[in-house]
């Protein structure tokens, strides 16, 4: 499935609008990882591929929701 393609830009975009604040934006070997406060405390964790679109996310309940991965393609 290749459908869901977000572009960091427009992920940072979103997050202002939602009024999320930018813990860090930290490039790594494979892409780079983005943690935002939400208004109510918790956080989120996103990463981006090398080409700097979505690949995963996570919760800080360890709720994890991301695409083209091996688990995702069997439902």
């Amino acid at each position: 499935m290749d459908t869901l393609k977000c572009a960091k830009i427009q992920f940072h975009t979103y997050a202002e609008k939602q009024g999320w604040l930018l813990l860090y934006d930290k490039p790594t070997d494979t892409g780079s990882e983005i943690a935002y406060l939400l208004q109510h405390g918790e956080t989120i964790f996103a990463v981006f591929d090398i080409d700097g679109y979505f690949d995963h996310m996570n919760d800080t309940c360890n709720a994890t929701i991301g695409i083209n991965t091996p688990e995702n393609d069997s439902e």
